[in-house]
């Protein structure tokens, strides 16, 4: 049996309150384009090197903050306490990531 400790709870909390959604985009999953390299993940433009940022998506598309260990997801997954899994990390474009975590950018970057 899995222990849940005071990390996971922590953990827990935040994805709960985590609203940034990949999929979210008028167009659908990157932008309506078919999946290629290099682009961002939210709108599907073509990506130069080094540009962006790489974000930890969960499998129903909710954006969490980086610094939330893949572990303790697919612990909080296996408990049952999540209805996603962690998909890893993926490239958003720093103008769409502006656009979806506003404010917040920094929190969710922080490894």
């Amino acid at each position: 049996m899995l222990k849940i400790t005071e990390k996971h709870l922590q953990a827990l909390e935040v994805i709960k309150n985590c609203k940034a959604d990949i999929w979210s985009h008028p167009k659908g999953a990157r932008g309506g384009k078919d999946d290629v390299e290099n682009v961002c993940e939210y709108c599907g433009k073509h990506s130069k090197d080094g540009e962006g940022n790489y974000f930890h998506i969960m499998t129903n598309g909710i954006i969490i903050p980086n610094s939330i260990d893949q572990q303790i997801v697919n612990d909080l997954d296996e408990a049952g306490l999540i209805n996603a899994q962690s998909q890893g990390g993926f490239a958003i474009g720093s103008t769409c990531a502006k656009k979806l975590l506003g404010k917040d950018l920094d929190f969710y970057l922080l490894s």
